[in-house]
């Protein structure tokens, strides 16, 4: 049993509130977005060449390394540097961002229709394909 720990408690969580408070209505306290830094840019190049990526790879198949996940990060490299290069011909987001919109709304409509059949299947209903 603690004994005097609730004052202490209270008066941090008082601390915490405060703070949060302050920052909402302070704007030089707040973190600038990501995208409005200089070195933006510089740090995406990084993040995308080859050497992060290979890393990331490591990292992620060490993970496992009792059961065999080195082996399966020197397997996997050949399909490692596949995926960098056709990563690398790949256009832009914004032009990825402006052909998909098409396909991810008929994709949310698809998906829409498939969960009312499952939920009419759940519950006994006859689903006749019509939305509404």
């Amino acid at each position: 049993m603690i004994v005097g720990g609730g004052g202490i408690l209270f008066r941090l969580l008082e601390i915490r509130h405060r703070h949060k408070k302050y920052l909402k209505h302070s704007s030089t306290l707040k973190y600038p977005k990501l995208e409005t830094l200089s070195d933006y840019k510089q740090a995406l190049e990084i993040k995308n060449s080859f050497t992060y990526r290979l890393g990331e790879a490591f990292i992620y198949y060490y993970r496992f390394w009792w059961c065999g996940g080195l082996l399966y990060f020197l397997l996997n490299l050949p399909i490692i540097k596949a995926n960098l290069k056709i990563a690398d011909n790949l256009p832009k987001v914004s032009e990825v961002g402006a052909l998909l919109q098409e396909p991810l709304q008929r994709i949310k409509k698809i998906e829409a229709i498939v969960d009312i059949f499952w939920n009419c299947k759940l519950q006994g209903i006859p689903f006749r394909g019509q939305l509404g």
